[in-house]
């Protein structure tokens, strides 16, 4: 389990989480610089540590201006350290070496359930429409970007997490 202050790969240090789901946690970290990254936290072990690891090969060359950029990744072992990872891994067994799955992305200033909430606590419904139909277009380019035949990752689907 992550903790604040902790440096868990070189040159990022975690600074507050920022949410959890069913694959792992995101923390807010600084990176090398000072920058500020959202740092993701996989699980490899179980059913699903494979095919997370085979999109993550994919997924770290596509670049759109509407999705959000992959910094870095990088494997940690049983032992929590962080490992080179070079080999093509094609069976179960070999997810059996690596234990988590750390990714850096940018930070997004804020997301839409956050703004959403902040105008709710102004008295609006909700995010006005001429601010919430750019961030409706700019989602949809990106999904129309990801569903063309180029970015098919192969053998059914797989889920990108945001």
């Amino acid at each position: 389990m992550p903790r604040v202050g902790e440096q868990p790969v070189p040159g990022y240090k975690l600074l507050t989480p920022l949410g959890r789901g069913g694959l792992g946690e995101v923390w807010k970290a600084s990176g090398p610089g000072g920058i500020s990254v959202a740092l993701k936290f996989i699980n490899l072990q179980g059913g699903r540590g494979l095919r997370e690891l085979r999109a993550m090969r994919v997924i770290k060359e596509v670049h759109h201006p509407h999705l959000v950029p992959i910094i870095a990744f990088w494997l940690k072992d049983m032992t929590g350290s962080v490992v080179n990872e070079e080999s093509q891994i094609t069976s179960h067994g070999a997810t059996e070496l690596y234990s988590e799955l750390v990714i850096a992305m940018t930070l997004a200033g804020q997301d839409l359930f956050s703004r959403l909430q902040e105008c709710q606590a102004e008295g609006l419904q909700g995010i006005p429409r001429e601010e919430l139909l750019p961030y409706v277009q700019q989602a949809a380019l990106a999904i129309d970007y990801l569903n063309e035949p180029r970015h098919d990752l192969g053998r059914g689907p797989v889920a990108i997490q945001h």
